[in-house]
């Protein structure tokens, strides 16, 4: 089987889609559109988190702390944005523990 064959055979796998976020050492936010994305414990608290080496969320991600958001069915525009196909609008970022 051809990888693009594959690729669209997976993409049609049902999943959530979650924004990872975090800041640079500048403080400057970043974010990566997420699907693979996993709750393992609720104590200690883990999630499992894949994403390509590739996005620059990565990078900043380290032992730095990050948020992850779930997204509902019309924040299809967020997912895009933070896939790096921004959209029609800058989605708003809110700072803080519970934002």
């Amino acid at each position: 089987m051809e990888q693009n064959q594959l690729r669209g055979i997976f993409g049609q796998f049902a999943s959530g889609v979650t924004v990872i976020t975090c800041t640079n050492a500048d403080g400057q936010p970043h974010g990566a559109t997420v699907t693979a994305f996993t709750a393992i414990s609720l104590e200690p608290r883990l999630c499992q988190i894949t994403m390509t080496r590739k996005s620059k969320a990565c990078g900043y991600l380290g032992n730095a702390p990050f948020a992850v958001n779930i997204l509902a069915a019309d924040q299809v525009d967020t997912a895009m944005h933070f896939a790096g196909r921004p959209q029609r609008t800058e989605p708003k970022w809110i700072d803080g523990p519970t934002a």
